[in-house]
């Protein structure tokens, strides 16, 4: 186990040697996601980068809010998000958000393309960000702001592309299928 016992065995082996089956993952806007699944009252154990500007969240996800989503377990299973081509995340926790930040909300929303590219030419003059980054953001079409707010005023906010990835385990690492209504 790592950090004090707070990860599954099966898991932390996973996150350390970046041993996720992505090819078995489910792809879907998180739009659709957050209309699916509700992220409130979950343990939110933290975020790990993965190759590629990607992100990996790490979520124990409330069954009693999410039962079909679940499978009907009693356990909580674990919800793994992999998010890629991030640009931009920020967070700010207050020191009442242990190591299981509990989530209030979390919620996304569509990045208004022409104001983010007028902001991406000002970035360019104030010389924000390596001359690589930019390279990056001449392809984007579509980007989403998702904001996760914890019950104790923390918070977490990632500028990305719309489509993630989700995988889901359950509390002994046992692939679950991905099911939505829509």
């Amino acid at each position: 186990m790592m950090e004090d016992d707070r990860y599954p065995e099966w898991l932390a082996d996973k996150l350390l040697n970046v041993t996720f089956d992505w090819n078995a993952a489910r792809k879907i806007s998180i739009s659709d996601f957050f209309e699916c699944v509700s992220l409130h009252d979950s343990s939110w154990y933290g975020t790990s980068m993965d190759r590629g500007n990607a992100i990996i969240w790490v979520i124990h996800l409330d069954a009693i809010w999410n039962k079909d989503f679940c499978h009907i377990l009693e356990d909580w299973p674990f919800l793994i998000i992999r998010i890629q081509n991030v640009l931009s995340t920020f967070q700010d926790f207050t020191s009442y958000d242990g190591f299981y930040s509990t989530i209030s909300s979390a919620a996304t929303k569509p990045v208004n393309i022409p104001d983010f590219k007028e902001w991406v030419d000002f970035s360019k003059v104030a010389e924000l960000f390596p001359a690589d980054f930019y390279q990056r953001l001449s392809h984007i079409s579509d980007l989403n702001r998702t904001d996760i707010e914890t019950i104790y005023g923390g918070s977490l906010t990632v500028i990305h592309q719309p489509m993630v990835e989700l995988l889901l385990y359950t509390e002994q690492g046992i692939p679950l299928a991905i099911n939505f209504p829509i």
